[in-house]
């Protein structure tokens, strides 16, 4: 499906989405609980729907109660082999596979063909120290894989965090249930570091202990208890940097349900935006941005690779220039994005160049185009802000894979009353 986008301005109050990132880390630990936890404000995205059915396949049990989700654990083992499908989400493959691998039974793990490029090597190398099984079923180092659960003594292992934080997550994750401890040293420089601080966070929601060294060393005591809980998950920064940013392009835009006290990395984005000129005002869970003269800013896109598609089009709007550095490994997300995002922004007359991990964008003027989506949601909705500000009508192949994380998209869009529609 296509999405047709029209120049004008927006204006509007939005509720932000709930957080894809909380909900999964709720999910797993809800699962890991000896009763039943009640979720709220859960999404209905992709993302989330894979893992709440892969709860049910690992032997939970999952009802839903009005607009609530319960959820009961723990596990259970199987004597026949489990297929778990987990869509796109490469946080959702890369979790469940570490959790699968302390539930005894065969496991095996797979997804779509974007998730097929993805690697999860650093977690099965971590996986294989503690001593659990797993291969590779196609190709070495990228799903699918099958793993053999069993008993978890716990000890000491060193994880690669220059990629991906999920690694460390995962880890963190399932330590708990060992016997003895998980002693977790991090290899290289952390990305991400705030998804970590998230993952603790929902840890401890549910009972859980870390201990931790910065971002170099956590220590897990095993034999823990996961308490059942009442969780609400809270709303999406990454998800609202878009409908802020179409408030600072083309007119106003108040986002509510936003924890001003969150741990999301991706909270920077008005700090970021306030940076580059933007007005954006908080006001308890609230946050409204205005059409505002944006000027260029260097950012380190290290700890918030999410923000990088739409920073890209706040650049293109912002006089003189706009540097976003370490941005190499979202060549590894849903889609290469450094590709995606260089091919299509430039099609929309969007001054964008890439060289040694860093992107440089010049203020444009910046005009409709026919753009792919990439099958990518985040590089649909970036070039949906895009088209807000630009000269004539931009049409963007693959809205419908906004669903992965925000299937409401279009319908908050419309509620600013941006002129968009979908067509077949």
């Amino acid at each position: 499906m296509k999405l047709v986008v029209r120049p004008g301005a927006v204006e509007g109050k939005v509720k932000a989405p709930p957080s894809k990132s909380y909900a999964i880390r709720a999910l797993i630990c809800s699962l890991l609980a000896d009763g039943p936890s009640t979720l709220e404000n859960l999404p209905a995205c992709d993302d989330v729907k894979v893992v709440v059915k892969a709860c049910e396949i690992l032997g939970g049990t999952v009802e839903r109660v009005g607009d609530r989700l319960l959820v009961k654990g723990p596990p259970s083992p199987s004597k026949r082999e489990r297929q778990v499908y987990c869509g796109g989400s490469a946080t959702a493959i890369r979790f469940l596979t570490a959790l699968s691998a302390t539930i005894p039974g065969l496991t095996l793990l797979d997804g779509d063909e974007t998730l097929r490029r993805r690697p999860i090597d650093g977690l099965i190398d971590a996986l294989s120290a503690l001593g659990f099984k797993c291969s590779y079923v196609r190709e070495h180092g990228k799903p699918p894989v099958l793993v053999s659960g069993g008993a978890f003594k716990g000890g000491s292992v060193m994880v690669d965090g220059s990629l991906t934080s999920h690694y460390v997550s995962a880890l963190l994750l399932i330590s708990p249930r060992s016997d003895e401890g998980v002693l977790i040293t991090v290899k290289g420089d952390l990305v991400s570091r705030g998804y970590v601080d998230m993952t603790i966070s929902t840890l401890k929601s549910f009972g859980v202990s870390v201990f931790r060294n910065g971002y170099k060393k956590f220590f897990v005591p095993g034999s823990q208890l996961y308490r059942p809980t009442n969780y609400t998950v809270e709303g999406d920064y990454s998800l609202a940097a878009c409908l802020l940013a179409a408030g600072l392009i083309a007119g106003k835009v108040t986002v509510e349900g936003l924890n001003p006290h969150t741990r999301q990395p991706d909270r920077k984005i008005i700090e970021i935006a306030r940076e580059m000129g933007g007005t954006l005002k908080a006001s308890g869970n609230s946050v409204t941005a205005e059409k505002s003269e944006l000027k260029g800013v260097k950012v380190d896109a290290r700890d918030v690779p999410d923000l990088v598609p739409i920073l890209a089009v706040l650049g293109a709007y912002a006089s003189g220039e706009t540097k976003i550095t370490n941005v190499e490994r979202l060549r590894f997300k849903e889609s290469d994005r450094v590709t995606a995002l260089l091919t299509e922004l430039s099609k929309m007359g969007v001054k964008i160049t890439y060289s040694r991990g860093e992107f440089v964008i010049r203020k444009s003027k910046v005009r409709g185009a026919k753009v792919a989506g990439h099958k990518d949601h985040r590089i649909v909705m970036a070039c949906t802000v895009a088209a807000l500000g630009a000269e004539g009508e931009t049409v963007i192949e693959g809205v419908e894979h906004v669903s992965k994380s925000y299937p409401n998209f279009v319908e908050d869009f419309l509620r600013t009353g941006a002129t968009v529609r979908v067509v077949k």
